[in-house]
């Protein structure tokens, strides 16, 4: 307990500082640091935005298939049972604007 006592006080009394290339070092280091926080920062939010955009049409999407307010057509769909029982259904086919969600009704 007594050395670490020592060993601080001698610290503060020594009057010798940090050289003028240590300093120079020392900023230079804290700039790059900072450098790539900020293009940490920027590349985070532009991922944020482009993912809030792409749930906000897929939102959009399934809202318009749900309403079945897109393109509609009509179709037939099969239904097979587990034996020799199949049924056909004439149903209204719903799309979304770009075609990847599908819906039907009867």
């Amino acid at each position: 307990d007594y050395k670490i006592m020592k060993e601080i006080e001698q610290k503060l009394k020594n009057s010798s500082g940090e050289t003028l290339a240590e300093a120079l070092v020392a900023a230079l280091i804290a700039g790059v640091a900072l450098l790539m926080l900020a293009s940490m920062i920027m590349v985070s939010h532009r991922m944020m935005n482009s993912s809030d955009e792409t749930v906000r049409n897929f939102y959009e999407d399934v809202n318009q298939v749900e309403m079945q307010s897109g393109e509609s057509e009509t179709g037939r769909v099969t239904i097979t049972g587990s034996g020799s029982m199949e049924s056909e259904v004439d149903v209204n086919i719903y799309k979304s604007d770009d075609g990847k969600l599908v819906s039907y009704a009867k």
